[in-house]
């Protein structure tokens, strides 16, 4: 014991400190303890009176009937439950809809700037189901608009013209002239440049560019510029089929246009055993993972002597080494 007391010491400062706190603590427990009973233990007006009376507390009859009201508050304050927000069921259109309206369906923000913003280029919705251009509408919610929703006429035929002939005589230039041969000539340039617009042409698409396939039916300039890129990250096409790769290529635009292309080019291969890792990641097939494991193993058991090594990994499934094998070898 005298080994502990001497191991226990304590300056002044410390002591000081200790009797300090001793005496914040027992002036808190002895103020809760005298001066406010506990509203739990509380029944009514005259136990409250009989306990301060004993106590010999003095407390103003303001302060009594606060204390007897934090019981009662509480208790309603427990009681009280979560009243969801009315859905609004009137019908509303969404290329007129305002933001506050759509914050009272219970869409969230990041979709209702979404909407508005599809609106702002000069989107419109002509009908319903057009929602679903909305990419980050959830089905819940799309499920729960539906059946409010209501496209005004005007929109439904909006963006929808009558075609009309053009007229290509200028009735000023050739007042009082036969016109007949000049709308003859006038109607075969203009046959020419429709047949010269969507001609049946062929081409190979391991070589044409992007002015040749906007020859083509349905091919603007982002998709010709999008051909063309994926065939430079593959290292050309092998099928025609892989122009469905591209990101919301339309089959229909495929059907009519796969017979005017074919394909004679042999693919560029890739070294696996020379190639760093930033020019394999550019590869379609090949994702962050894939390229880390191939390196990886590569650089612990030395160069692949065979594309089928590429298997080893266990990480390349028997179908991705199918796509991957034929723009990849080992020399």
């Amino acid at each position: 014991m005298s080994k502990l007391s001497e191991q226990i010491i304590f300056n002044k400062k410390q002591r000081l400190g200790i009797s300090l706190t001793l005496i914040i603590t027992l002036s808190v427990y002895g103020y809760n303890y005298i001066a406010v009973p506990k509203i739990n233990q509380l029944g009514n007006h005259e136990s409250l009176e009989s306990i301060l009376e004993k106590r010999n507390v003095t407390i103003s009859e303001d302060k009594v009937e606060s204390i007897k009201s934090m019981k009662s508050t509480q208790y309603k304050k427990s009681k009280k439950e979560y009243k969801p927000k009315k859905f609004d069921v009137n019908l509303f259109d969404p290329n007129t809809i305002d933001s506050s309206t759509m914050v009272k369906y219970g869409l969230p923000p990041w979709t209702i700037k979404t909407l508005l913003k599809y609106r702002s280029k000069g989107g419109t919705f002509k009908k319903c189901d057009d929602l679903k251009k909305i990419f980050n509408l959830g089905e819940a919610d799309y499920n729960r608009l539906l059946p409010h929703c209501n496209v005004a006429a005007k929109y439904k035929t909006a963006g929808i013209k009558k075609k009309r002939k053009k007229s290509f005589v200028n009735n000023k230039e050739t007042q009082g002239r036969d016109t007949t041969k000049l709308k003859n000539n006038t109607n075969k340039e203009f046959k020419s440049y429709a047949a010269d617009k969507n001609p049946a042409i062929r081409l190979d698409l391991s070589t044409a560019d992007t002015t040749q396939l906007m020859l083509l039916k349905g091919i603007g300039t982002f998709y010709a510029n999008k051909i063309v890129e994926h065939r430079e990250l593959l290292g050309g096409y092998r099928s025609i089929d892989q122009l469905l790769e591209l990101w919301n290529f339309d089959t229909i635009v495929y059907n009519e246009i796969k017979e005017n292309l074919y394909i004679t080019a042999p693919v560029r291969k890739t070294n696996i055993n020379t190639v760093e890792f930033k020019q394999l990641l550019r590869h379609p097939y090949v994702d962050f993972n894939t390229a880390k494991i191939i390196l990886h193993y590569r650089k612990h058991h030395g160069p692949y002597k065979k594309i089928e090594d590429i298997k080893l990994t266990r990480l390349i499934s028997d179908s991705l080494f199918l796509t991957l094998e034929p723009y990849f070898d080992v020399k």
